[in-house]
């Protein structure tokens, strides 16, 4: 072969490997390119899902009207007749009409067929006051002309049959009507309030025709079964309180049997303690319309139970509705506190009904209108002006899904009501919020309990704070020992102790978080509460011995130093570190108990600093080991990357080693040492395990290094598991994945732009 063909040759055979490798670089290209933008789809995907399980929480309620009918009646005169109240079944099948004739009817919710019927005073009295016993909504306590009294019980039974499901009402009499109207003379019950428990029965009275002045009047029934069969007797007692409301119009006992309120329509409340019934104490008594912006009075129109019977809502005669709540002031003393006002926007409101189920209600106004409620997210989340008439009476279903309105005409209304998450609003997530029986308004993270009327607390403020917290202390102890050793390993250490270190230290990543979390919550913990004073005196005096120590050793003469090979150099401070650590444990309680005369953890709690075995502390310390190999290894490789051209020319030019790494090595390799500093941040934020089993997990917003807390992460492995899929609990904790998903991503944006801003900065040096 000549050398003209074998140079065709080579040629030929070289055009090929180009071309192979530029089709290899095409493809890799595309491959990368496809790959980022898949990371970006992805990335917007898990946003949008976040942001679509998470929407539903802001959106106000709906109502829809299902149909309209009128009460068949078989010929009597309805308008004889007034109705006084009105309730739903909860599959929204059946309702309930209590009229002033002391007649009692179920009725079908689709055509208005009667299905039962009631006569509830054989001597046919009028029904002069009744009320619903707060907590059990069942039961309605009546109040008759004649001085009796009944408490009545509805009762819906499910009966399927042919795969069709009906209800079965049936009206219940939990007590004889000569067992309750004993305890009372003849006259008329003008108003009534009662609450019943396993023990006892209360019912309070208020009749204008007593000539004694002796009006109120509280009847306590002490329950005794019997032992032998499920008959129950009742031992009564009678009490008379004095009040000083004038002509008073709404009278309530709250389900605990602990509070009796009596106000009038001049605004005019008192508070009675009746826990003993047998004294019964006045608490509190001031005017629930006054405003102290205005001189003008205003009439109370309504005053009722919140669901679960700790607040009241008064509203007056200026469309205001206001929340009352009795407070434990400083001196251990109850008083009503007005812990918020919801306004109807002058609407003069006829009546007010609150849900069974949540802190929420509706209002009706003199000008037909409904509107619906909140009173924790204080949203007013529906407002719907009806165009039937007049609104006589309305009631609401036991699942706040249906509204059954009744007109002054006696057509009757059913509207469907789409109500899911009332409680949750912005000023819930992230502002101070007054709950029920709270000195003052709070940050409170509580989700769920196991009473019905449960005022649920989904303020984010104290996981996003702990989350904070626990980052902060993990990075206080994380950054200056991962930076410091990552510089000192790549610029002052030997290479062949460097080639162990550095291994070593990167493995430490390889160590499964719940191990740490494990030793942290089990051992660390107690081991730092018992030796708190020497823990803090290690963190303290340990940094200065090694300072010192150092300096000592420079200033050792030079022949001595060479004695010591240049790898076994930094193997003498192992001796120190030890001898520190030991003398801080042995001598912590005598320390203690010469400076503050007790234990230090003690002494901390007698100066007003709480003090959780699993604080702060801790997780600083245990995530912070945790940070430690990502921040050192991504730093240590910065500094080794540094080109030993400008360290040459540095040094060359009279600069000290320790000058040279001040002004050449870390300028030039801070966009990458800042970038492990976010990066050890942004793992400190999403770390689970660790809080998880170190923290107490308590969500608790105080600074205090002594005091726990509880991260975003942990409650999301805490309660994620346990929520009902659909429900606010479960879409506060997707919101909650969304502010950590949207906070890690921001601070990673942020990072960057401050990276690439050093990067371009230092590179021109």
């Amino acid at each position: 072969m000549t050398d003209a063909q074998q140079t065709l040759g080579s040629g030929f055979l070289q055009g090929q490997k180009y071309k192979r490798r530029k089709i290899k670089n095409q493809f890799s290209r595309w491959l990368i390119r496809v790959g980022g933008i898949s990371v970006i789809i992805v990335i917007a995907l898990m946003f949008l899902y976040f942001i679509s399980i998470t929407a539903p929480l802001f959106k106000s309620a709906t109502l829809t009207k299902i149909n309209d009918f009128s009460i068949q009646t078989d010929g009597q005169d309805i308008n004889s007749t007034q109705s006084l109240l009105l309730s739903i079944d909860e599959q929204i099948q059946t309702g309930m009409q209590l009229s002033d004739d002391s007649t009692l009817v179920f009725f079908n919710l689709n055509i208005g067929e009667i299905l039962k019927s009631y006569k509830l005073s054989d001597t046919n009295s009028r029904v002069t006051s009744f009320t619903r016993l707060p907590g059990q909504e069942d039961q309605i306590a009546i109040g008759f002309e004649d001085g009796s009294i009944q408490i009545v019980q509805e009762h819906y039974a499910l009966s399927y049959e042919n795969d069709l499901r009906s209800v079965i009402p049936t009206l219940h009499f939990p007590y004889e009507t000569g067992v309750l109207s004993s305890a009372y003379q003849q006259q008329q019950i003008d108003l009534i309030a009662a609450s019943d428990s396993e023990d006892k029965l209360l019912i309070a009275s208020y009749s204008d025709n007593i000539s004694s002045g002796n009006n109120l009047t509280l009847n306590e029934f002490v329950k005794a079964q019997s032992l032998w069969d499920d008959t129950a007797t009742f031992e009564t007692t009678q009490q008379s309180i004095s009040t000083t409301v004038q002509q008073p119009s709404y009278i309530l006992t709250d389900p605990a049997q602990h509070w009796l309120y009596l106000a009038n329509q001049s605004g005019d409340i008192e508070l009675f303690d009746i826990s003993d019934t047998e004294n019964p104490t006045l608490i509190d008594q001031r005017n629930l319309t006054t405003d102290p912006n205005s001189e003008e009075k205003y009439k109370l129109v309504d005053v009722t139970f919140l669901t679960g019977g700790i607040s009241i809502l008064a509203t007056d005669s200026s469309g205001k509705i206001t929340q009352w709540t009795p407070v434990r002031g400083e001196n251990n003393e109850y008083q009503l506190k007005k812990i918020r006002v919801l306004d109807t926007n002058g609407s003069v409101v006829s009546q007010v009904l609150p849900e069974k189920m949540t802190k929420g209600f509706i209002s009706i106004d003199t000008n037909q209108t409904i509107n619906l409620f909140h009173t924790t997210s204080e949203r007013h989340l529906l407002s719907k002006k009806l165009s039937s008439g007049a609104i006589a009476n309305a009631a609401i279903a036991p699942r706040s899904n249906a509204i059954l309105v009744e007109y002054d005409n006696k057509r009757m209304e059913l509207w469907q009501l789409q109500n899911e998450h009332p409680e949750i609003s912005i000023k819930v997530l992230w502002h101070r919020v007054w709950y029920e029986n709270h000195e003052q308004p709070k940050f409170l993270w509580q989700s769920s309990s196991a009473a019905n009327d449960f005022e649920p607390k989904f303020s984010l403020m104290p996981l996003t704070f702990g989350t904070i917290k626990a980052a902060f202390y993990a990075m206080l102890v994380a950054t200056p020992l991962a930076l410091m050793s990552a510089i000192y390993t790549a610029y002052f250490m030997s290479k062949s102790l460097q080639r162990v270190v550095k291994p070593a230290i990167e493995i430490m990543e390889a160590i499964p978080t719940v191990i740490l979390g494990f030793l942290a919550g089990l051992w660390l913990a107690p081991f730092a509460e018992h030796y708190l004073m020497g823990i803090l005196a290690i963190i303290i005096l340990l940094p200065p011995a090694i300072l010192a120590f150092s300096f000592s050793w420079d200033k050792l003469p030079h022949e001595f130093k060479r004695k010591i090979p240049e790898d076994w150099q930094p193997f003498l401070l192992i001796p120190l570190i030890l001898f520190i650590v030991y003398s801080c444990i042995q001598f912590d309680a005598p320390v203690e108990q010469a400076v503050f005369g007790t234990e230090f953890r003690l002494w901390l709690s007698s100066q007003g600093i709480d003090f959780d075995q699993r604080n702060a502390l801790i997780v600083g310390i245990a995530m912070g080991f945790a940070v430690i190999p990502t921040i050192y290894s991504i730093t240590e490789d910065a500094v080794h990357c540094v080109p030993s051209s400008l360290i040459n020319g540095s040094l060359a030019l009279g600069a000290t080693r320790w000058q040279t790494m001040q002004n050449i090595i870390i300028p030039t390799a801070s966009p990458a040492i800042f970038s492990a500093v976010m990066i050890g941040f942004g793992r400190a934020i999403g770390e689970t395990m660790i809080v998880l089993m170190a923290t107490g997990n308590t969500p608790i917003m105080d600074i205090n290094i002594f005091e726990g807390m509880r991260t975003l992460s942990a409650n999301l492995a805490v309660e994620l598991p346990e929520s009902e899929v659909g429900s606010t609990h479960f879409r506060i904790l997707f919101l909650s994945a969304l502010i950590l998903f949207a906070f890690t991503f921001l601070l990673n944006t942020i990072a960057e732009t401050v990276r690439q801003s050093l990067r371009n900065r230092y590179s021109k040096v």
